[in-house]
């Protein structure tokens, strides 16, 4: 759980096992493109001297480092394609040549996929290359991010939804220890008294404090009278009094824009703040520059958004936004103290 995406409720840490398996990959790849070293040149001899590492299997009583090294193998060949020269030795249908079509047939692919086939140029020799990065060398980095990509990441509107929905919850202005309990409360990772019954550590799923219902974590934030009397003295009181009857996700996206919303910087009376964004859209290849102004009463005072043809990376768009907003005060001389 702690290793999958933030994006997918997890905490984003690293997946030994996996980051092993990229690092693996990248044992492979040396041999693979270098195959005259002293090490490449005994693996070779002992365990593929007739075929490519991309083809070989075990062999007869393999070492614990060379089917490691296959495990690398495997993920490294996932990533590979081909980059067509003169064509001799790609296989048509068994090697990876088309981008985004692993599985080919005979029948003929469209057009537009045919013109995004990487070639080495005229007369020059067929080349695999790691197209996973723009540089085509393996790197593991994105060797680990390969290993990612069926395990937690579904390419589904759930996800986006799911992203969207921690994505709040992560960018939150709200301490880290507010928003790693948030995460454990979303996780279902609260010791409450229903979890430890299920897992057989208590003999009772009954509410130790209440003692009226099942000790979910639903129950323990909202339901319980012990909850209630917290809540009843805190200074969000009314806010539970409005939303008490919301599930427990909708309830905490309230709290978390409720926090986010009255804990923005405000600048100093009579001075205004200046809040840029970007959007790109891939579609349209086209992206846009969004500047808002504000008082210090948060009320809207000037705003201007610059359409803008091409596609750049999200940072350069961003930088690209804060730039524009620069050079546009300058122009109109606004009281903006804050960026």
């Amino acid at each position: 759980m702690v290793c999958q995406s933030k994006f997918v409720g997890g905490l984003g840490f690293k997946s030994l096992a996996h980051f092993n398996q990229a690092m693996l990959a990248k044992q492979a790849w040396r041999i693979l493109k270098y195959p005259n070293p002293l090490l490449s040149s005994i693996l070779k001899a002992r365990y593929f001297s007739h075929t490519s590492i991309l083809d070989v299997g075990p062999g007869h009583s393999p070492s614990y480092s060379w089917r490691s090294i296959l495990w690398g193998r495997d993920l490294m060949k996932q990533g590979l394609i081909w980059k067509v020269g003169n064509g001799n030795t790609v296989r048509t249908i068994e090697d990876h040549w088309l981008p985004d079509f692993r599985i080919k047939s005979y029948s003929s692919p469209p057009p537009s996929d045919i013109l995004n086939v990487p070639i080495s140029g005229n007369n020059c020799q067929d080349d695999l290359f790691w197209s996973r990065n723009n540089s085509g060398l393996f790197s593991v980095k994105t060797a680990y991010r390969l290993t990612l990509t069926s395990r937690d990441i579904p390419s589904s509107s759930s996800f986006r939804q799911s992203k969207h929905f921690w994505s709040r919850i992560w960018s939150s202005s709200a301490p880290p220890k507010v928003r790693h309990l948030v995460w454990r409360v979303l996780s279902s990772s609260i010791p409450v008294a229903s979890s430890l019954f299920h897992r057989r550590i208590i003999p009772s799923p009954i509410c130790p404090i209440c003692h009226m219902k099942w000790e979910t974590v639903e129950h323990t934030i909202l339901e319980c009278s012990g909850a209630k009397k917290a809540w009843k003295h805190s200074q969000f009181f009314d806010f539970y009094v409005r939303n008490k009857r919301l599930n427990i996700y909708d309830f905490i996206v309230q709290a978390i824009d409720l926090y986010d919303k009255y804990n923005v910087y405000s600048p100093p009376t009579g001075c205004w703040k200046i809040n840029t964004d970007a959007g790109i859209r891939n579609t349209a290849k086209k992206h846009s520059l969004g500047i808002v102004v504000r008082d210090d009463c948060d009320n809207i005072k000037a705003g201007l958004i610059v359409p803008i043809v091409g596609l750049v990376p999200p940072e350069v768009a961003e930088a690209k936004a804060i730039l524009t907003a620069l050079s546009w005060l300058q122009a109109t001389k606004l009281p903006v103290t804050v960026l």
